[in-house]
């Protein structure tokens, strides 16, 4: 298994087919009309300022075309060579910040809004919580924070590996659909062989593994286990319960304003976006 969720080198294998990637590894046409409209409510400000923490291309391309002052931070000068290739409009006055959301340097408050698309995701769980404070540091008084994330609640967790293969062998067109398949492989985060319970932390190889197992134990055809496998090797990320994430936020000084998910698909319900203001207190 795969150790951190912060592990910078599991991004060198995303580097080649990034151009490629569908949601849930990019935002989903619904994601971006969420964040779209929180932006257009904070571009109406004498000269915005917007920070993404990481490189994603059409969260660029919406702050620059909503008259955003973008700056962008990632810790992978190749991600974000790659990530900037995708983008049809360029913005000539972008500021790009090679350096780790957790260290980096940036003036207290500069930013009107700032855009986290499942970046705490990809910090350990002990170190989240940093992460938060960093963000409400960069924050204006009034600025906004939209943190999307991987969550779940328990009730979303209702498969079981003999469901999967029952529906693996008497319903296998159900996962034509990638987001299909990426809703059964969610679900099965009750499972200590797919989910760390200590770390939070959510290992994509060892679902391919207990795939692996199943077809070699005759349950499923391998030709199901290789369509249901992510073949992402040892990628892990960190994902929380929902109470657990939104006392963490409150607890690192930030209010709830919303919490949204696009409505397209089922799978949606374990993305959400986190509208957060700086808590008065």
């Amino acid at each position: 298994m795969a150790e951190k969720a912060a592990d910078t080198e599991k991004w060198h294998g995303v580097l080649g087919w990034w151009g490629k990637l569908n949601p849930p590894f990019t935002p989903s046409e619904g994601e971006l009309q969420i964040y779209e409209k929180h932006f257009r409510k904070i571009s109406k400000r004498k000269n915005p300022h917007l920070l993404i923490l990481g490189a994603t291309p059409s969260l660029r391309e919406l702050g620059h075309a909503l008259g955003f002052e973008v700056t962008i931070v990632d810790i992978n000068p190749e991600m974000v060579e790659s990530a900037s290739k995708l983008i049809t409009e360029k913005n000539p006055d972008e500021k790009i910040i090679i350096g780790d959301w957790l260290t980096v340097e940036l003036p207290e408050s500069p930013f009107d809004i700032i855009a986290a698309d499942h970046s705490i995701i990809n910090i350990d769980y002990g170190e989240q919580p940093k992460l938060l404070l960093q963000i409400r540091r960069f924050l204006k008084p009034d600025g906004l924070a939209l943190i999307a994330t991987t969550i779940f609640q328990k009730e979303n967790l209702d498969l079981t590996w003999d469901d999967l293969v029952r529906e693996a062998n008497e319903n296998p067109t159900r996962f034509e659909n990638v987001l299909d398949r990426w809703l059964f492989a969610f679900k099965m985060m009750r499972y200590p062989e797919v989910r760390d319970p200590e770390t939070r932390l959510y290992h994509l190889d060892a679902y391919d593994a207990k795939l692996d197992a199943l077809a070699a134990e005759g349950k499923i055809p391998k030709e199901m286990a290789e369509k249901l496998k992510y073949k992402m090797g040892k990628w892990a990320a960190v994902f929380l319960e929902k109470p657990e994430f939104e006392k963490m936020l409150g607890e690192n000084g930030f209010e709830t304003l919303s919490a949204e998910h696009d409505r397209s698909h089922p799978f949606f319900r374990f993305q959400w976006i986190y509208t957060l203001r700086k808590n008065k207190g």
